[in-house]
C-alpha cells in the first residue's frame, strides 16, 4: 500500500534542504503543543522540636501531625489541581489543537517544496473555528471510541488521522464531514499504515529525540499526501476537494502526486 523505500528517499533527500526554519518550527511546536511543565506543589517542611537530647515521639504522634497537616492542605491541593486541569483542557482544547493544525500544515508545505516562514505555523489562527473543531471532534470521538476498548479508540485513531491535513487544506468544509472524509480515505489502509510505522520505528524513535522534526516533517505529510493522491485516483474524494480540475489536462502531471 505504501511504498517506503520511495517515502524514505523522499525524506532524506528534504533533510538536505534548508533546515532552519524546520527545527525552530518543530522547537516551538515542542513547547506549545508537545508534554508541557506540570504545576508543582512544595511540600510542606515538617520539624519535630525537641526538648532534650533524649525526648522522642511515638510514631503514632508523627502520623497523627502529618494527618492533621495534610487535612489541611489537602482542599487548597485538590483545588490546585482542579484548577491546573481545567487550564490545561482549555488551553488544549482552544490554543493548543490550533497550533497542531497550523503545524501539520507548515510541515505539509515544507515537505512539498515550500519555505514558508515561521510565522506561517500559526496561519491556521486564520482559520481558527474549523481548526478547533475539527480536533475537538476528533479528540471527543476517538475517546468515546476508546470507552469501549482500547482497541477501537486505536482504530478510529488511525481513521481521522487525516482530518488535521485536510481542514488544513479545505478549511470551508465542516469539522465533521473532514473526519467523514478522513475515515473514508483510511478505509482499507489502517493495518498497512500501522505496519508501514511499525516500519518507521528508528525514525520514531528519533523523531523523539529531534522534538519530532524527522516524523512530523518528513514521514507524515508525505503518507497524507500518497493516501489523498489515491483516493482522488479511485474516486474515493472528489478532485476539486484539493483545488484540482474535474479532469487532468492531457500532458500535465498532477500536483497532488509523489
Amino acid at each position: 500500500m505504501f511504498d517506503r523505500k520511495a517515502i524514505k528517499f523522499s525524506a532524506r533527500a528534504r533533510m538536505r534542504g534548508f533546515l532552519g526554519n524546520a527545527i525552530l518550527v518543530s522547537l516551538i511546536c515542542a513547547l506549545l503543543v508537545g508534554e508541557g511543565g506540570g504545576f508543582g506543589f512544595s511540600g510542606s517542611s515538617w520539624k519535630f522540636n525537641e526538648e532534650s537530647s533524649n525526648s522522642w515521639q511515638s510514631f503514632s504522634d508523627i502520623f497523627r501531625e502529618l494527618g492533621e497537616g495534610l487535612s489541611f492542605f489537602l482542599p487548597i491541593i485538590l483545588i490546585a489541581v482542579l484548577l491546573a486541569v481545567v487550564f490545561a483542557l482549555a488551553y488544549s482544547i482552544f490554543l493548543g489543537n490550533v497550533i497542531a493544525v497550523g503545524q501539520k500544515g507548515w510541515f505539509l508545505r515544507y515537505s512539498r517544496g515550500e519555505y514558508p516562514s515561521v510565522g506561517e505555523l500559526f496561519s491556521s489562527f486564520r482559520i481558527y473555528k474549523p481548526a478547533m473543531l475539527t480536533m475537538l471532534l476528533y479528540s471527543l470521538y476517538t475517546f468515546l471510541w476508546s470507552l469501549l476498548f482500547i482497541i477501537p479508540g486505536i482504530v478510529k485513531s488511525y481513521a481521522y488521522a487525516l482530518a488535521p491535513y485536510i481542514i488544513y487544506e479545505n478549511p470551508n468544509i465542516a469539522p465533521a464531514e473532514a473526519l467523514r472524509l478522513s475515515e473514508r480515505m483510511m478505509q482499507g489502509k489502517k493495518g498497512s499504515l500501522f505496519v508501514f510505522h511499525l516500519s518507521f520505528f528508528w525514525w520514531y524513535l528519533l523523531s523523539g529525540i529531534t522534538f519530532g522534526i524527522v516524523g512530523i516533517v518528513y514521514v507524515y505529510p508525505m503518507v497524507y499526501d500518497s493516501i489523498k493522491w489515491d483516493a482522488i485516483q479511485n474516486g474515493i474524494v472528489p478532485r476539486e476537494l484539493f483545488g484540482l480540475p474535474s479532469e487532468p489536462t492531457a500532458g500535465t502531471t498532477d500536483s497532488a502526486s509523489l
